[in-house]
């Protein structure tokens, strides 16, 4: 008796076994599936794409141009002008290069570096007042302006680098959507950084701030949204 309910135990967890391996493979073949849905690898991808990026739209008219060289590299140009606000008239290109983690170039998970250059309009620049300078001989009569405001425009080059991520989809997966997040630098050229001097108070003004706000031309911080056409 022992031995039959054994021998029928043996069975029980053999068939349950069979079952739980039977329903991951179902489970691994709606897995891959979903995977080729959402990659597109069922369809031929085009090597070009033009994107309007669609974050900058309100200040700024902003497009690029993108190739794909294989699975795992992209590279293209951004080129925009700002036509709203202060800055308006600002100009800004940059060259970049994509590199895709899970080698399934233009859709996936990225990392990108990008150089260029800037050429700002009426660009903030702040300069506090040096208190090595505050002598005897100093007019300190009447307020005093802890700094003072200039706006500028100059030339600039740059340098950069982030992670996103895109896909493409829609009728013949034409249509591409791109999200990145980044990180850039700005020179600032040498005569802005020269002290102002106030020969009325016989004070200078230095330690030089340019305008690093989200809205600014030279912001450090990079965001992009496009949307985009393959061909």
């Amino acid at each position: 008796m022992k031995r039959i309910t054994l021998l029928f135990l043996i069975l029980l967890c053999g068939t349950a076994l069979q079952e739980v391996m039977g329903q991951k493979g179902v489970e691994d073949k709606r897995n891959a599936y979903n995977n080729r849905r959402f990659y597109a690898r069922n369809t031929r991808l085009r090597n070009h794409v033009i994107l309007l990026q669609l974050a900058q739209l309100p200040m700024n008219l902003r497009g690029s141009y993108e190739h794909r060289f294989n699975k795992m590299f992209m590279a293209g140009i951004h080129a925009s002008v700002r036509f709203a606000g202060k800055e308006a008239g600002s100009i800004k290109s940059e060259i970049y290069g994509k590199y895709f983690t899970n080698n399934k170039a233009p859709q996936g998970l990225y990392i990108y570096g990008e150089t260029g250059i800037a050429l700002p309009r009426n660009h903030t620049i702040t300069k506090n007042i040096d208190v090595k300078s505050i002598t005897s001989d100093a007019n300190l009569s009447g307020p005093l302006p802890a700094n003072i405001v200039q706006r500028e425009s100059f030339f600039s080059y740059c340098g950069g680098g982030g992670f996103g991520f895109q896909n493409v989809f829609g009728q013949g997966r034409r249509t591409m959507i791109d999200f990145a997040l980044g990180y850039r630098w700005y020179h600032i050229p040498s005569r802005l950084k020269n002290p102002v001097r106030d020969e009325a108070r016989k004070l200078e003004y230095t330690e030089i701030k340019p305008n690093f706000s989200p809205l600014s031309t030279l912001s450090p911080f990079t965001f992009r949204f496009g949307l985009g056409y393959m061909f």
